[in-house]
């Protein structure tokens, strides 16, 4: 019987994260895992599944999923502790970033914990936002988790263990030269590093030719979701996400190279006619709509792709830009602030 991925990983495959995961919910602990998408989290829960069933740490093991389930959260986990009334519950959450009202709803939660006699422990997968702003994931009144631990991309290591187990179980056979290059391409992000892997046994892509590897479908996804993280948050959060290295450039030299030629959606159709910089300087703007845009976050996201544009030449291209997207957008100059584009139809 073929087993599944994630039971062929060694318990050492995430570093120290199952030891300090399952210490934690054993102590009575709530414990959060965020990650960037891509990351691998439905690995990561199938993997910490797995291996709390093996070792028989708890009575009785819930997931919820707030995309399948009818019932909220706070419901469910009411009805648990209805029907459940052994000790050692685990609930385990899956996109938490999906919940409004995240703050309200771990006070419940917590409320739940705390006025029943047998013991329940949640642990709850969300995306970078438990990083990037702490305070959307926290209870209004009482520290609700012990530990919250992001999954960052992988070292070079890390990254040549996941090759090689996937060459174990998938039988990739790859040459072990491509696993440097394989890491620099993805920045040591686990989606890139898959699909780069696979496509390198399997349609024999050159992994130095950026422009066809950007092409491949579960590529393009990937790093439109990372272009789309990079726009939006500033040098600082995107160091503490271990995006960027101790320079501010990114890790990750597909990236560079698809931020050097993004264009939102909606450039295509409307504005076929722009040029590279012109494009790529609107889709910043776009993917930031009725948001205030400095000069220098654009300054910042050029260096990070390792080009060098002056304050000036941005400025240039934003001025000829704002002619030609007239007709449908308005892009103000807020003097001292930078710039803010908005949608004609609703100004």
């Amino acid at each position: 019987m073929q087993i599944s991925y994630h039971e062929s990983l060694k318990k050492e495959y995430f570093g120290d994260l199952y030891k300090r995961v399952s210490n934690h919910l054993i102590k009575g602990g709530n414990v959060c895992v965020s990650g960037i998408k891509g990351f691998g989290r439905k690995t990561v829960l199938n993997f910490l599944y797995f291996n709390f069933v093996n070792d028989k740490i708890f009575n009785r093991i819930f997931i919820y999923d707030p995309e399948l389930e009818d019932e909220n959260i706070v419901n469910y986990t009411k009805n648990i502790c209805v029907k459940s009334c052994s000790r050692g519950n685990l609930v385990i959450i899956r996109y938490f970033e999906n919940i409004d009202e995240k703050p309200k709803i771990l006070e419940k939660l917590d409320a739940i914990k705390r006025n029943i006699s047998h013991k329940i422990v949640y642990l709850i997968f969300t995306d970078q936002e438990a990083v990037i702003h702490p305070s959307s994931h926290q209870a209004i009144n009482s520290v609700f988790f012990s530990e919250l631990i992001y999954l960052s991309p992988f070292t070079y290591k890390q990254t040549k263990n996941m090759i090689e187990s996937m060459i174990s179980y998938y039988g990739w056979k790859i040459n072990p030269s491509c696993c440097l290059n394989i890491y620099k391409l993805s920045g040591g992000v686990p989606r890139l590093i898959k699909y780069l892997t696979k496509e390198v046994y399997e349609s024999k892509l050159s992994l130095y030719d950026k422009s066809q590897l950007v092409l491949i479908p579960q590529i393009d996804f990937e790093l439109r979701l990372m272009a789309k993280l990079v726009i939006n948050c500033n040098a600082s959060r995107l160091k503490l996400l271990g995006l960027t290295d101790k320079n501010g450039k990114l890790k990750s030299s597909l990236l560079k190279f698809y931020m050097a030629k993004f264009r939102s959606d909606i450039i295509t159709t409307l504005y076929p006619f722009l040029g590279d910089n012109e494009s790529r300087i609107l889709s910043y703007f776009i993917e930031n709509i009725n948001q205030l845009v400095s000069l220098d976050k654009l300054a910042d996201i050029m260096k990070m792709t390792d080009e060098n544009f002056s304050l000036w030449a941005i400025y240039k291209i934003i001025s000829r830009v704002k002619a030609k997207i007239k007709n449908n957008f308005s892009l103000k100059n807020i003097k001292g602030k930078g710039y803010l584009l908005q949608n004609n139809s609703v100004t």
